[in-house]
């Protein structure tokens, strides 16, 4: 028997951006409703203390409430925020950040930068279909086939085109897994990942991505193969020139991420930093161009490798690339020198034993940078013997219900701990 819809009031966001009533004591999440609507909704789990909702009905509407320019909004799983201006999203977005802060002790102001809303994203990942590329549903298997994606670049839009006529043209929708476009500038490299060996001509596609594009493959998940045009992209921020390859990690938003490096440098203190967590390397490069010591610590294996070329191709002798885990790393690399950590882990966040450790540590200032503030905040607690200084929002990820955060720690004085002992 079908159950029937439910009522509720809008009252507040969750974790991902969406709507947050109550229904017979329990908390209701439904994505795509806006605080201070009247809804109806149809449930989509429940359990004894929660339910997820489907968005049915809005029987009073917000006066924040646009009409989303994407007709796959609320369809592909991608985009949160659509349904609302730009500066309304940033408002719930620092809204959200502040109750994770006030958790942990912090009230003051939350600075949030934000560049841009649309055709900002320098790569996108599409799978596919019998009817070609798509956006999957969140938490779903499920293929939303689309045409074009509003928050990818105009170049990559471009190419998802093309690549639609050319897996049409070649019979490759049972063949294909999924796709990777990324782009810097008009270049663009394209990876195609099949489900199984098949052997396909892409002159043809080469040719109308042009000169400084390139294409790989790859079969049954394995690593990608060089096929034909350029291997990397390359572009020179803050005075040093990266180059990457289809596989390697570069923030997905230029304009925001040069911000938010910029920021981050200019917090850096003294002449002696740890990045932990440091990715290919490139804000451990640009502290380093600074003229000031800078140690990469970096697990993945083909993350230091490109962080040592970067070092390389750039002269950079004051930066030094450590690879392993950094709970073994850390120890060894902080000296009664160091005058700056940087954190930048994955949105698991830090292990406790590297927070403990830094705690304990005579390091002046810790810099932390996250795009799941649960999980920075969770970590910040540990800090005990620090206190943060600033906190900003990046907004990185438009549209989406993600986003980057800056924190700036100093380290308590010696008075200011004895009087936290008592």
């Amino acid at each position: 028997m079908k159950k029937m819809a439910m009522k509720t009031t809008i009252n507040d966001y969750g974790y991902n951006c969406e709507g947050v009533g109550r229904v017979n004591g329990k908390v209701c999440f439904l994505p795509f409703a806006l605080k201070g609507e009247e809804v109806e909704f149809d449930i989509e789990k429940e359990t004894s203390s929660f339910i997820n909702g489907k968005l049915k009905k809005v029987m009073r509407t917000s006066e924040k409430r646009i009409a989303a320019p994407c007709k796959y909004f609320g369809k592909c799983g991608g985009c949160a925020l659509q349904n609302v201006e730009l500066e309304e999203e940033n408002k719930i977005k620092k809204e959200i950040a502040a109750g994770h802060f006030k958790k942990i002790g912090f009230k003051g102001e939350i600075g949030l930068v934000s560049v841009n809303d649309y055709f900002y994203r320098n790569k996108i990942k599409l799978f596919c279909n019998k009817n070609g590329l798509g956006l999957k549903k969140n938490d779903s298997a499920q293929i939303v086939n689309i045409d074009k994606c509003l928050i990818a670049s105009e170049r990559i839009n471009e190419v998802i085109s093309f690549c639609q006529d050319f897996i049409k043209a070649k019979q490759l929708e049972d063949k294909l897994e999924n796709l990777i476009i990324r782009s810097e500038g008009e270049n663009v490299l394209v990876h195609f990942a099949f489900k199984e060996k098949v052997d396909v001509d892409f002159q043809g596609l080469q040719i109308m991505l042009g000169a400084g594009s390139g294409i790989y493959y790859s079969f049954y998940g394995f690593a990608p193969m060089h096929a034909l045009g350029a291997e990397e992209l390359s572009e020179t921020i803050g005075g040093v020139k990266i180059s990457y390859n289809v596989s390697s990690f570069k923030q997905v938003n230029d304009a925001v991420m040069k911000k938010l490096y910029e920021d981050a440098l200019s917090k850096v203190k003294g002449r002696n930093v740890i990045n932990a967590y440091s990715g290919a390397g490139l804000l451990t490069a640009l502290v380093a161009k600074k003229g000031i010591i800078c140690s990469g610590i970096e697990l993945g294996e083909s993350e230091h490798e490109d962080a040592q070329r970067l070092k390389s191709d750039n002269g950079l002798s004051k930066m030094q690339n450590y690879h392993g885990d950094c709970k073994d790393i850390l120890p060894k690399v902080i000296t009664k020198d160091t005058s700056t950590i940087i954190l930048d882990p994955s949105r698991k966040g830090c292990e406790s034993e590297i927070m403990k450790r830094i705690n304990e540590s005579q390091v002046e200032r810790v810099i932390y940078i996250s795009c799941e503030v649960p999980t920075q905040t969770r970590d910040l607690k540990l800090l005990s013997n620090y206190k943060i200084q600033s906190v900003c929002l990046y907004n990185m990820f438009p549209r989406t219900a993600k986003v980057e955060c800056l924190v700036v720690l100093d380290k308590k004085s010696a008075k200011s701990l004895q009087q936290n002992e008592r």
